[in-house]
């Protein structure tokens, strides 16, 4: 990396960072931690140059502000093993089907492109096994539908968005509803459960054990549950840290990455944090992630659409930095940050993509801002409701 990344080449070359450290505290006391605004800032010269990138991973999640890294093909060998790994462990397989509560981006595309963008993801979910139903539509008549697809299903596994399960059980249990298919286990990932019981709600809702998967869109899959255990990291292929207390509790994740990437992950802040009694290097196991769970936004009384179709609403739009949606009754405001101008076509486009998602929010007012509204506890939000 010190050879092919230059921000890490000039730090030995100054002597600020020794060609072989020696001990893991030489690491954390050589390196600075790479946030996102400083991931910003040094964009370019941390990225490996001895070949371009094949594509773009432009992260989500509760923090609102994405940022576009650049990525092999190769490197998704190395998160898809973790993931299997993950699942073998709960009996699970790749020639297993699977029921997904999951986001429908390929249907948010315009255009011919957009149709067969559509097609091909349709395409390979036949051919994977996937049975896919939309998180953007959470409402308690379209969950009834899901549920009794998933009576006639023939996937031994379920997986969805954590909050999106949890309300997925909540409105089974409320109809009297209980599964009669054979799961080996229901999956939560992308955020944490909204509630203390939410594990217990779904595996009594659909009679198999949950297990959670622990990533993001920069890394893949991290880190697993094993059954009636923790999470375990997948720790050949990241070295991660804890020992700075979090503002929710818990220590900050800090990820190193242990394979060839086009950008190498080093000190890499998620902005999460796990639950440890004390600080760690080198965690290899922990009991939770804290404080990851996303509002729903809520278009209409009933409504609820999970708030990763947000981020699926803005995913590639020009030099974005940040988005926000703001809900006061009815009415819904998205504030955009952006290192440049985004012209009426690219607001056009987000605007097409809403109505998709729901017609309410067709009519959602589009403003350009300096920055993104904060909460008291001064975390930036997806998705703020008043």
């Amino acid at each position: 990396m010190q050879k092919y990344v230059p921000f890490y080449a000039r730090l030995v070359e100054q002597k600020k960072a020794p060609r072989k450290f020696e001990t893991w505290m030489e690491f954390f006391e050589s390196l600075p931690v790479a946030d996102r605004s400083f991931v910003y800032e040094n964009l370019s010269n941390l990225s490996d140059c001895t070949r371009p990138p094949d594509t773009f991973r432009t992260t989500g999640g509760s923090t609102a502000e994405p940022v576009s890294l650049p990525s092999w093909y190769s490197e998704t060998g190395e998160t898809e093993r973790n993931e299997w790994i993950g699942r073998s462990w709960y009996g699970i397989g790749p020639e297993d089907a699977s029921f997904r509560l999951w986001g429908h981006s390929h249907l948010l595309g315009k255009g011919m492109r957009g149709w067969l963008n559509a097609r091909k993801r349709e395409l390979k979910d036949v051919l994977l096994g996937i049975e896919r139903i939309s998180a953007y539509d959470l409402s308690d008549a379209a969950l009834l539908r899901a549920f009794a697809q998933l009576q006639n299903s023939r996937a031994t596994y379920m997986l969805g968005y954590s909050a999106a399960l949890d309300r997925f059980a909540r409105v089974a249990s409320a109809a009297g509803l209980t599964n009669q298919t054979e799961l080996k286990a229901v999956i939560a990932t992308s955020e944490s459960f909204p509630c203390a019981d939410s594990r217990k709600v779904i595996e009594e809702a659909f009679q198999a054990p949950v297990a959670l998967e622990y990533g993001s869109v920069e890394t893949g899959v991290m880190a697993h549950t094993r059954r009636d255990e923790g999470y375990q990291v997948f720790w050949l292929s990241y070295f991660i840290e804890a020992t700075e207390p979090a503002p929710q509790g818990g220590y900050k994740v800090r990820v190193t990455s242990l394979y060839p990437r086009c950008f190498p992950l080093v000190r890499y802040d998620l902005g999460d944090a796990v639950a440890l009694d004390a600080p760690s290097f080198g965690v290899r196991c922990f009991p939770e992630v804290m404080g990851r769970t996303n509002l729903f936004l809520e278009p209409s009384p009933g409504e609820r659409i999970h708030s990763e179709a947000l981020s699926h609403a803005v995913k590639g739009i020009g030099s974005m930095t940040g988005y926000q949606m703001i809900q006061e009754g009815e009415s819904f405001t998205l504030l955009l940050t952006t290192l440049s101008r985004i012209t009426d076509e690219e607001i056009g486009e987000i605007r097409s993509r809403l109505a998709k998602i729901s017609p309410k929010l067709q009519s959602a007012e589009i403003r350009v801002v300096d920055r993104l509204q904060q909460t008291r506890a001064g975390k930036t939000p997806m998705i703020l409701r008043r």
